[in-house]
């Protein structure tokens, strides 16, 4: 089911729920994408939506892109991680106005994502509390740093007079980042961030071990919080078919979904 919803500034966000509407689900997936992406994060939130459906029908998975990505509304040279928590609460908001009481909610986050997420559960504003979060090839606290070299060390990107930057992806489309982003990734408020998280709510670390686009050690940066980190072959976003079924087995597993 296709829908919207809107931020706190008047945008709308597409949001796709996939099985059981809200109202009749007896379990909440939300997915959060990452960095310049959308809802279906380059197929691999399609393919775990599918997997999680087909494998527990009464369950509902939450799928959104951030505004100003995908079909949501929004420019992205005005976003930044603090927008993008505010767009989590939004829709968060708007999950628990709908189900019923009891349905527990699990968070499931990718990449760049895991800061936005890391942030609304730190400040936003929810009253149903996670049953746990599951984040997949986090960024590294001081992202800002290695993201441009990366960029810059492919020369996919330009600045302009205002210090925008226009980064072409592989997939041929453009992300576009002010100033305001950058200062965002701030790497103190990252590491309180979920320091705070994983004091208060059952935190899994999927890490991929053949990384090809976060290069830093984040095991043993995220180690310190986090006790249950799960490393698994594959790229960062487990494109080979095998590496991509066991990604897939080990989600359901997580997130104690039976194989149909």
């Amino acid at each position: 089911m296709e829908t919207f919803v809107k931020n706190q500034l008047g945008e709308k966000l597409d949001v796709s729920i996939d099985g059981k509407s809200l109202k009749e689900a007896n379990k909440i997936i939300i997915l959060v994408h990452g960095f310049g992406t959308d809802k279906h994060e380059r197929g691999v939130f399609d393919d775990i939506s599918k997997r999680l459906i087909s494998g527990d029908k009464n369950l509902a998975v939450v799928r959104f892109s951030f505004a100003g990505f995908g079909e949501s509304e929004g420019d992205q040279k005005t976003k930044s991680i603090d927008t993008e928590a505010l767009d989590i609460e939004s829709v968060y908001q708007k999950i628990e106005e709908q189900i019923k009481e009891d349905v527990p909610i699990i968070i499931l986050s990718f990449s760049n994502g895991v800061k936005a997420l890391t942030k609304f559960l730190s400040i936003g504003s929810y009253n149903i509390v996670p049953q746990k979060v599951v984040i997949i090839n986090p960024s590294p606290f001081n992202f800002a740093k290695d993201l441009k070299d990366l960029f810059q060390r492919r020369g996919s990107s330009t600045i302009d007079k205002n210090g925008i930057w226009y980064l072409k992806r592989g997939d041929g489309t453009v992300t576009s980042i002010s100033p305001k982003f950058w200062e965002s990734l701030d790497e103190k408020e990252a590491i309180e961030n979920i320091r705070k998280v994983s004091r208060k709510l059952s935190v899994v670390m999927i890490r991929a071990l053949n990384e090809d686009i976060i290069k830093a050690d984040t095991k043993e940066m995220y180690k310190p919080f986090i006790e249950n980190i799960v490393e698994l072959p594959g790229d960062h976003n487990y494109n080979k078919p095998e590496d991509r079924v066991r990604f897939l087995d080990k989600i359901e597993e997580l997130l104690c979904i039976k194989k149909a």
